[in-house]
């Protein structure tokens, strides 16, 4: 038989300042993710708020409540669970983080319950993410009731070896509540393997043992302190059936964050939602892989709107599981304003630091994620990605991906593209290229590749150096080599041209960015006898990036492409800057 349940208020569905309704049941975990300064903290006091006064707010328009239970059921719970105490002639009940005041609790059963809302709801701030795992005052336990959820550990030895348990996967240390100390209670940080197995707990030699083998938590480094915080209010907090919870990542490191949050899933107390505002993709990825109801979603501020856009639970669990996803690195974009996505880890920090040089001149610092895929055959994986986490997102390519019509067309669909959009031009234009006469002819490039022998016969030249030659020999046969390495001045003039500059506006339209100067090391020519990570560092710390004039056109570009990511009202409206570097 299922035990008597406890008196409880949940949310029964939230509308958010975009005006969209999200219906939620009573178990729920909703994780609130998104970008800097998109509501996701203020969301969790308006919640807190709302328990108290269903009311207009600024990131909620509204909330419907659930209530289980009447006044009658809470005053009986308050009878037998929280402490009774007298002030200025009036009787409250008193437990960890509430008070209520007797005359108050038929307020229960109205619209507005106002104060005694704490009984029910219950956040956990950053600010005392520390302080409240500190040592609790002692209480006359025959005579008082839990208010703190250090008291209810002490009284559950069961429930104390559960949450050393979590302790100690986490930091390889047991955590024990400390019962012997006087007029407090404080949690004790060792091994309990260091002692005594059969001693009397308030034995004095034992207690000796104690204070030389253990370190009371409070002492102890943030992030124990902060693990414990969560876990005590999490797991021993049993009154509150809403949970909320501020960045649970804080002083976490990633692998004790994604723990915690597997906890949490799966140890809170069954009755209760929990609401997490995080910025940590391990703490939701821990998260969605529980087997628990999860509802993720995505806060972003528009003006003075917020807003939502939930994540279906089932992508997210198959995204959350995929390796490629999970080590792409493209999960973490749904905690930023735009990601975008390049072929190489040298592109992505070659565009991001010359964003960041741009956005340090205006004194403004873009919210975005730069990921690669190593390669162009898995950009339309990435960006499909992004567009499932609900996250605008754009992609950078080389010029020769005009080459490759799978790859191409995949990427530009996978932005939302229609191929018929751009495939006439296109075609037309790889015809154009194709076409081209060689650099080299075969015997030019079959005597380049004698004299190579002979310079490696001679031993002038390495055999790497041969191999290496010899594929620049043949590169620089294809036409589409030299359109690689000379970017939209190498087409072919007139028709060929136009329609370069066509598709790469049609591409730009829906965040498909070729580069105008063919390939990353166009940018800077002058370099060009490195490539890739070597070339970028090279620059990074030979330039200066702001002001550097061979970098113009980096900027340019680059800028460019940031602006239109502010100005996609306008590109839906199909007015699409230009995006081939140039002017018509």
């Amino acid at each position: 038989m299922e035990p008597p349940r406890d008196p409880s208020i949940t949310f029964e569905s939230l509308t958010f300042s975009d005006g969209q309704t999200v219906a939620l049941g009573e178990t729920d975990i909703v994780v609130l993710v998104g970008p800097n300064n998109s509501g996701k903290s203020e969301a969790l006091r308006e919640l807190e708020a709302n328990v108290a006064a269903p009311s207009r707010r600024t990131v909620l328009h509204g909330a419907k409540l659930r209530k289980w239970g009447d006044s009658k059921t809470f005053q009986k719970y308050l009878e037998d669970n929280a402490k009774l105490v007298r002030v200025y002639g009036r009787y409250h009940y008193v437990g960890y983080k509430y008070e209520i005041d007797k005359e108050e609790i038929q307020r229960f059963d109205s619209d507005n319950v106002g104060k005694i809302s704490r009984f029910f709801v219950l956040r956990s701030a950053t600010d005392t993410r520390l302080s409240d795992s500190d040592p609790a005052k002692a209480i006359a336990y025959l005579k008082e009731k839990p208010e703190h959820p250090i008291h209810i550990v002490v009284l559950d030895p069961q429930l104390e070896a559960e949450i050393s348990g979590y302790f100690k996967r986490a930091f390889g240390k047991d955590l024990m509540v400390f019962r012997a100390g006087g007029s407090e209670v404080p949690l004790l940080v060792g091994n309990k393997d260091d002692l005594p197995a059969d001693a009397r707990e308030f034995d004095p030699a034992f207690i000796e043992v104690v204070k030389d083998r253990t370190v009371e938590l409070y002492r102890q480094g943030d992030g124990m302190r902060a693990f414990a915080t969560v876990v005590l209010n999490m797991i021993a907090v049993r009154t509150q059936s809403v949970l909320l919870l501020d960045e649970p990542e804080s002083f976490l490191h990633p692998p004790q964050a994604r723990l915690l949050s597997e906890l949490l899933a799966n140890s809170r107390k069954r009755k209760s939602q929990i609401f997490i505002a995080t910025h940590s993709p391990d703490i939701l990825q821990g998260l969605i892989g529980s087997n628990e109801p999860v509802r993720v979603l995505r806060l972003t501020r528009d003006g003075r709107a917020n807003r939502v856009h939930e994540l279906n639970s089932k992508t997210s669990l198959d995204l959350a599981r995929d390796p490629f996803t999970r080590f792409s690195g493209i999960f973490s974009a749904i905690f930023h304003q735009h990601v975008f996505i390049c072929e190489s880890d040298a592109d992505c920090l070659f565009y991001n630091a010359i964003l960041d040089a741009s956005a340090a001149a205006n004194e403004v610092r873009p919210d975005v994620l730069f990921v690669h895929g190593g390669g162009k055959h898995r950009l339309h994986k990435l960006a499909s990605t992004a567009f499932k986490l609900g996250v605008p997102h754009s992609v950078i390519v080389d010029i020769d991906i005009l080459n490759d019509e799978g790859t191409f067309r995949r990427i530009f669909e996978s932005v939302g593209g229609q191929w018929n959009q751009v495939s006439k031009d296109w075609k037309a234009l790889k015809t154009a290229v194709d076409q081209q006469r060689p650099a080299v002819t075969w015997d030019q490039a079959v005597s380049s590749v004698q004299s190579l022998v002979e310079k490696v016969r001679e031993r002038s030249i390495t055999l790497g150096q041969f191999v290496d030659a010899v594929k620049d020999v043949f590169r620089t046969n294809s036409p589409w080599e030299m359109v690689k390495r000379a970017g939209r001045s190498a087409l072919p003039p007139g028709d060929a041209t136009d329609r370069f500059d066509r598709v790469c506006e049609r591409a730009a339209a829906v965040g498909l960015w070729i580069v105008p100067v063919g390939e990353l090391e166009g940018f800077c020519r002058s370099s060009t006898s490195m490539k890739g990570a070597a070339w970028v560092e090279s620059l990074l710390t030979t330039r200066e990036l702001q002001t550097d004039p061979e970098l113009a056109e980096a900027r340019s570009f680059i800028g460019e492409v940031w602006r239109s990511t502010q100005l996609s009202s306008q590109i839906e409206a199909g007015d699409p800057p230009t995006s081939c570097g140039h002017q018509n």
